[in-house]
């Protein structure tokens, strides 16, 4: 056997071990000696001489593979099995390889990280998201391949595992590789003097790409650029775009000077240079990520010898005497650089665990991977972190390293052609030292893994984002016993039920009945699904508002279907309105699914509902607020609240659209990005997100009241106490912020108190006489709804009916709901208005029974925004709405029907056809446009009628249609009358040339169309009323009845567009 290099990698030096050769006695059962704490084990085959594998030995391979992901699904040695295996071993013998599935890729890729004996992280084996870019040729395209995957997994500090596969090996010399070992990596240039600057462990792979040609600027944080190779081409360089590197500036909770060592470190490890190995096949270009585990930055890359080797000046700083190593100032130095990251990574909002965590986490691992498969590949040596060894369990495991396949697998270093050209000394002081472990790390343990998991999977449908926060959570709640999914509709193919047993759905209901958005393709195939579901059992929760009449009718027509199909309900609908408060009920429904389902299938020992803590009801014992350090930006904030892609628009103009003797408001506002100077991305018929802020007034009248108010401008965090662990943990329902921004911007403070809220604020009330009617109206339904109903009241109101009630933050912070954004339509088109978006917005007032007048809140802020040429910065997001838009084919005729300020979208469509008309494409023919506008005066409250009567000149559209309600001394015209009137002209437009129709405004006049509709296919179409009331039905499954509709929330005499 040859000498043995031993490298030592913090100093840089090698010895040679050829005693070993005498060794008489084995050491290790496999051989007779033990190679563990080698960081690249030593080949008995150098790479050079290696070999392509034959057809033999990858169809061995790849049948076994196949044998493991058939037995995966639990079905071993069926058909389906049987045949696959056929095809592959064919495929094989006539072209030496063969297709993995995408399905197949996906189980070998996460078996790999579960097999990865190296990762103590490996918990999270199963949640690896897997994009294939096997079908990529260029060096480009696996570029944008891998900013794609880094942008997906950044999640704006919320990392997501996963990996991208590029083309399987076919000749080692047309391999598709990715030389940089991780995504992002700091570069590390040897000065003059011989001093290294920047990361020492970079240095040659730094030296590589200058001469590649790239130039760094010499800094300690510059970060390297990708060099690719496609098909065995030469190496292409690639900066990665800034935008989508998140780094994490580090500071320390209680040294203000370690921030002046100006120390940073990047947010998403993706480890990029190691061999994917599945089914035969190898992919030497697979790179994959986790997150960080804190002391892989902490302890190995700031600390090493060889890395940045700050250890000394940190001692030097806490005034430590660093000249002896007796007082263990090393120790204590490398704390708190560990704690410095702990702290920068979580008040920056950016996934990182701690070392114990993931200790403890990794035993569990352990345990559950032998009783479910009979063992745990581990390597001690990696398992068991850089600090706090004997104080941790894995310090104590006894583990066995062995590798099974499919794997992860070092290569050989970058080849001669890109080394050739520079020194032959290659400094790769620990180029992969703790690449494998530093980034499939998991989160901390929330649940302990049972051995018995069936599958659960949660389905949802949303069109504000409320459907799927709770899918999350019911995900959370059901993963304690079982192998638990969250998928939105759109992504679920309805065949897959054969294959499902435990499934729950979450979904709200759009307009008058209608699917969300995501849910319209999945509810078209189930409705016409004709398979047997008997095998499965199902549970639906629908949210919505009575506002509407069909109350909750999607989660009603998915419960139906569900049932007649066969499937066997595990409980009844349960139906959540906002108006009286979604969370309760929610609660109750998650807790019963829990149980029924435990009891299902046989779960019983398990810890059930009852343990689920419910965070949301307030007790004074379970909140609490502490003080941190710096709020957050408003924006990042309400994205991370209400999960959309935030922009900041300042007000351009805003134009009351009504004559004033209307004595009713309607404004055009003009809005450009801040954000965004160039060309907007939006279509006509989408809808912007406008997050409001609170009145001022009522916001100080609420801080007045708060009897334990924290120093003036102090950032505090919603904290709750959990029975479970025992301990006190950051409550996520809101970001660190003042009150003063909790109250302005994301709590509603207008909203009426829920019957929840009032049995809370009851226990807050010295008085006894407030006490008990507070009690009284949180626990009679007929009694609070008379006296919601008659007052609206605010929270403001509540604390000026109820004097004795002494106020907590914790119970704002916790009770108060969320300020929810309010939704208008786009009002122009950006072919004509590239750099702005306009909203048509109906200022709202109304008059309770009480007599007092209420404005919106929204609608008020805009218009008074709109005055005085005021800059402030407006919260917005760009909602897409792409059932609301022209047809693809602009030959078909198209009806516009809109009340009022729901004359908003067909603004954005006829700026749209307008375009399209000057800039016309060869062979389009442009088919009638009509519009019916709903009012109340002409002359007064007729919206956009000059530039209307602009496009009719134009001939965009071919006629308009007003219908005035408020003319004196005239009958009441609407929408449905003239439709009467043109009801020959809409059944050809409709029905024989196939046109679509448009319905923007309330829910009365929606509904009042589609009567009158079925009344001009009865008459003109000579139909019976069931099969005109069929053929509605064909409108809407084919794409061609489009409803935009808002509805009544609280007894108003007039509301604005908002749904």
């Amino acid at each position: 056997m040859k000498k043995l290099v031993l490298k030592n990698y913090s100093h840089g030096t090698a010895t040679r071990d050829s005693l070993h050769q005498d060794a008489k006695q084995s050491i290790c059962p496999m051989a007779s000696i033990c190679t563990g704490a080698f960081v690249i084990k030593p080949s008995t085959v150098p790479p050079q001489e290696a070999t392509d594998r034959n057809n033999d030995q990858i169809q061995v391979e790849a049948l076994d593979f196949i044998d493991q992901y058939y037995c995966h699904l639990n079905r071993k040695d069926s058909e389906e099995h049987l045949q696959r295996k056929v095809v592959v071993a064919q495929a094989i013998q006539d072209t030496g390889t063969y297709h993995i599935e995408y399905d197949e890729l996906v189980f070998g890729a996460k078996t790999a990280w579960r097999n990865a004996s190296r990762c103590s992280g490996r918990i999270q084996w199963k949640n690896l998201q897997v994009f294939d870019a096997r079908e990529i040729q260029t060096a480009e395209e696996m570029f944008r391949a891998i900013c794609h995957h880094l942008t997906w997994a950044t999640n704006g500090g919320n990392i997501r595992s996963a990996m991208t596969v590029f083309p399987a090996r076919t000749n080692k010399k047309k391999d598709f590789r990715i030389w940089n070992s991780q995504f992002i990596r700091y570069a590390g240039y040897r000065m003059p003097g011989g001093h290294i600057i920047g990361d020492p462990s970079n240095l040659s792979f730094t030296q590589i790409c200058e001469r590649l040609g790239w130039k760094g600027k010499g800094g300690h944080f510059d970060v390297l650029p990708l060099v690719l190779s496609a098909n065995g081409e030469p190496p292409e360089l690639f900066e990665i775009p800034k935008e989508i590197i998140l780094e994490v500036e580090l500071t320390h909770p209680r040294f203000d000077w370690f921030k002046e060592l100006g120390l940073k470190w990047y947010a998403v490890p993706v480890v990029s240079n190691m061999l994917f190995d599945c089914g035969g096949l190898e992919f030497p270009a697979a790179p994959f990520n986790g997150w960080y585990m804190g002391t892989e930055i902490g302890a190995r890359n700031l600390c090493d010898v060889q890395r940045y080797n700050i250890l000394e000046i940190v001692g030097q700083r806490m005034g430590l005497d660093c000249r002896s190593s007796v007082n263990l100032w090393k120790d204590l130095a490398l704390v708190e650089v560990n704690i410095a990251v702990l702290h920068s990574y979580q008040k920056a909002g950016v996934s990182i665990v701690d070392h114990h965590t993931v200790a403890d986490s990794f035993v569990q691992f352990m345990l559950q991977e032998a009783k479910t498969r009979g063992g745990c590949p581990a390597d001690w040596v990696w398992i068991v972190p850089p600090i706090s060894g004997s104080i941790t369990p894995v310090f104590h495991q006894e583990m066995v390293n062995y590798t099974i396949k499919p794997s992860f697998d070092y290569q050989e270093d970058p080849p001669l052609l890109l080394l050739n050209q520079l020194d032959k000394e290659k400094n790769m002081k620990n180029l992969v030292f703790g690449i494998f472990r530093a980034v499939l790390l998991a989160s901390k343990l929330k649940m302990k893994i049972r051995k018995c998991r069936p599958k659960c999977l949660i389905l949802f449908a949303s069109e504000t984002g409320k459907s799927e926060q709770f899918a999350r959570r019911l995900e959370a709640t059901m993963g304690r016993a079982f192998n638990a999914r969250t998928v939105c509709m759109e992504d679920y193919p309805v065949n897959s039920f054969l294959q499902e047993q435990l499934v729950l759905v979450v979904t709200s209901t759009f307009g008058l009945g209608s699917p969300p958005l995501n849910g319209e393709t999945f509810f078209r195939a189930l409705e016409s699904f004709e398979k047997n579901l008997s095998n499965i059992r199902f549970a639906v929760f629908g949210l919505g508002s009575k506002a509407y009449p069909r109350f909750c009718a999607f989660a009603v027509h998915i419960d139906n279907l569900l049932r007649n199909l066969g499937g066997q309900r595990m409980t009844s609908l349960v139906k959540a309105d906002s108006l009286s408060g979604q969370e309760k009920p929610f609660v109750k429904w998650s807790r019963q699914v829990y149980n029924e389902a435990c009891a299902l299938y046989g779960l019983l020992t398990f810890k059930h509902a009852d343990d689920i803590e419910v965070t949301t009801e307030w007790h004074e014992e379970r909140f609490r607020y502490t003080v941190v350090g710096k709020e957050e930006d408003i924006i990042k904030g309400l994205s991370e609240i209400h999960g959309y892609q935030m922009q900041s628009f300042n007000i351009i103009s805003s134009t009351n659209l009504q004559a004033k003797s209307s004595g009713l408001r309607s404004l055009s506002v003009k809005l450009q990005s801040t954000t965004n100077k160039d060309k907007l991305v939006y279509q006509h018929g989408d809808h912007m997100l406008i997050f409001p802020t609170n009145n001022i007034a009522m916001v100080t009248a609420i801080i007045q009241r708060i009897k334990d108010l924290p120093l003036c401008g102090a950032a505090v965090q919603l904290e709750t106490f959990s029975v479970k662990h025992n301990a006190w943990g950051s409550h996520p329902r809101l970001p660190p912020c003042t009150i003063q921004m909790a109250l302005l911007h994301y709590l509603d403070i207008t909203k009426p108190p829920t019957q929840d809220m009032l049995k809370g604020l009851a226990q807050l009330a010295t008085n006894n006489k407030e006490h008990n009617r507070l009690i009284t109206l949180a626990k009679n339904e007929e009694a609070y709804l008379q006296w919601r109903d008659y007052k609206m009241p605010t929270i403001v109101d509540v604390l000026s009916e109820f004097q004795s009630i002494q106020l907590p933050v914790a119970f704002l912070l916790s009770q108060l709901p969320i300020l929810e954004p309010r939704c208008f339509s786009v009002s122009s088109s950006p072919d004509v208005h590239p750099n702005e978006i306009h909203l048509t917005v109906g200022v709202l007032q109304y008059r309770t029974n009480d007599g007092r007048l209420h404005d919106g809140l929204c609608t008020t802020w805009l218009e008074n925004l709109g005055q005085n040429n005021n800059t402030t910065t407006i919260p917005c997001a760009i909602k897409l709405h792409k059932t609301f838009q022209l047809p693809h084919d602009a030959g078909v005729p198209v009806l516009m029907l809109g009340i009022g300020t729901g004359i908003a979208p067909f603004r954005g469509f006829w700026q749209h056809r307008y375009y399209q008309m000057i800039h016309p494409m060869p062979g389009i023919k442009f088919g009638p446009m009509t519009l019916f506008h709903g009012c109340r005066q002409k002359g007064v409250d007729d919206l956009y009628s000059q530039e209307i009567s602009l496009m009719q000149e134009s001939k965009v559209l071919t006629s308009v249609h007003y219908a005035y309600s408020r003319m004196p001394g005239q009958p009441r015209i609407y929408i449905q009358h003239l439709l009467c009137e043109q009801a020959q002209t809409t059944y050809e437009q409709l029905v024989v040339q196939e046109g679509h129709i448009y319905i923007c405004g309330s829910i009365t006049m929606a509904m009042d169309v589609r009567k009158t509709l079925l009344n001009i296919l009865c008459e003109e179409g000579n139909m019976t009323t069931d099969k005109a009331q069929n053929y509605m039905e064909l409108l809407r499954k084919s794409g061609r009845y489009h409803e935009e509709l808002f509805g009544l929330g609280y007894p108003h005499h007039r509301l604005n567009h908002i749904k």
